[in-house]
């Protein structure tokens, strides 16, 4: 009776051993796939020496390549008497306007698309002139005929030497004549470190260069409030009238600027400030301003009660702001207030600052 209600009705543990056998999974691979699986990791190791050994006779190409390329040079130069560049750590020297200077080929090709990156490519056909009777790197010099006087400081950059001092300190005619043999030098980086006479300069003699770097706003560095109609135009957005609304100018610092009040200025502050200006905060703890309410001055160092124009500052001036051996003096239209703040700390650097206040308050930087 037992036997045959088990039959009927087999126990849980009966049942659960049925369920496993038929949810065994089939074996998917036999043993003969095994074996071809086997044989083909073979052939792929075969494979893989025969790449690695052809690999490593190409590189035994490439150097013998290299090596009849250098004999080639080398031959090339004994029957042209021009002597053979064969790497860029080589001592090279320059005769320019009759003044020896001595650099390396890796300085002088150390910036990409210039005269000289060219004029060692092969693509000028150089002047030699020898320094001796021997016929070596070391003895010989390319003539550049170009004058002497400014070369030095077009070295120094290319060697990685800060030179934006040396270039500030030139007079206008030196700068004028150091433009010139950094257009012909075809080193346009240091457009981007000459003061603003220099780029008034350069705007002038070469009107078709499309690098120059005008004073503008920087929308990096704008409050969430302020609007830049232009690049150089900025508008308090909304109708608040608090001091919460700052901009910064210029990619790159400079030491002097102008702006006009266009409209709703009476609360506006012109001065400079560091970068690390709150843009949407208070202001008068960081930065050095002129106050167009009254004329007076604020800054870390001033609340506001020192006379300077002495005056309110109405829309339609113009305001010149420049910084100068560690002094910021301010011209309003034309008249020459004098020193407003002195002994500026040389860190952190300074940009043009604006605080706008009035809702609609606008500003726009002018061409100096």
């Amino acid at each position: 009776m037992f036997r045959l209600l088990n039959f009927l009705w087999p126990s849980n543990s009966e049942k659960v051993e049925e369920e496993n056998a038929n949810n065994t999974p089939p074996l998917l691979i036999d043993q003969q796939q095994l074996e071809s699986l086997s044989q083909l990791q073979q052939l792929l190791e075969v494979k893989e020496q025969q790449l690695s050994e052809r690999e490593a006779k190409l590189i035994k190409q490439e150097e013998l390549l290299k090596e009849e390329e250098r004999r080639i040079r080398q031959l090339f130069s004994e029957l042209s008497g021009r002597p053979s560049l064969d790497n860029d750590q080589q001592v090279v020297n320059l005769n320019i306007g009759g003044k020896i200077f001595t650099t390396s080929l890796a300085t002088l090709k150390s910036v990409n698309d210039t005269f000289f990156t060219g004029y060692f490519n092969n693509h000028f056909d150089p002047i030699i002139v020898p320094l001796s009777n021997n016929n070596s790197l070391y003895d010989i010099a390319y003539f550049i005929d170009r004058p002497s006087e400014h070369f030095q400081l077009v070295l120094n950059y290319l060697r990685g030497i800060d030179i934006k001092q040396k270039i500030e300190n030139l007079s206008n005619n030196d700068l004028d004549n150091f433009i010139e043999e950094v257009v012909f030098y075809q080193i346009t980086p240091i457009f981007d470190i000459l003061p603003r006479r220099g780029i008034k300069l350069l705007k002038s003699k070469y009107d078709g260069i499309d690098y120059l770097d005008y004073v503008q706003f920087d929308k990096e560095y704008c409050s969430s409030k302020i609007q830049l109609d232009s690049p150089t135009i900025a508008r308090k957005l909304g109708k608040s009238c608090n001091f919460d609304s700052c901009v910064l100018a210029m990619q790159t610092p400079t030491n002097s600027f102008k702006v006009k009040l266009i409209c709703s200025c009476q609360d506006a502050m012109i001065g400079f400030a560091p970068k690390s200006l709150d843009l949407d905060h208070s202001f008068s703890k960081c930065g050095y301003y002129l106050y167009c309410a009254n004329g007076n001055l604020y800054s870390q160092r001033r609340d506001g009660r020192d006379v300077y124009v002495n005056s309110r500052i109405i829309d339609g001036s113009i305001i010149e702001c420049e910084l100068k051996d560690g002094n910021i003096s301010f011209i309003v239209n034309g008249t020459n207030y004098g020193i407003a703040f002195k002994d500026i700390p040389h860190a952190p650097i300074l940009c043009p600052a604006f605080c706008l206040c009035d809702g609609g308050s606008t500003i726009e930087l002018l061409d100096e």
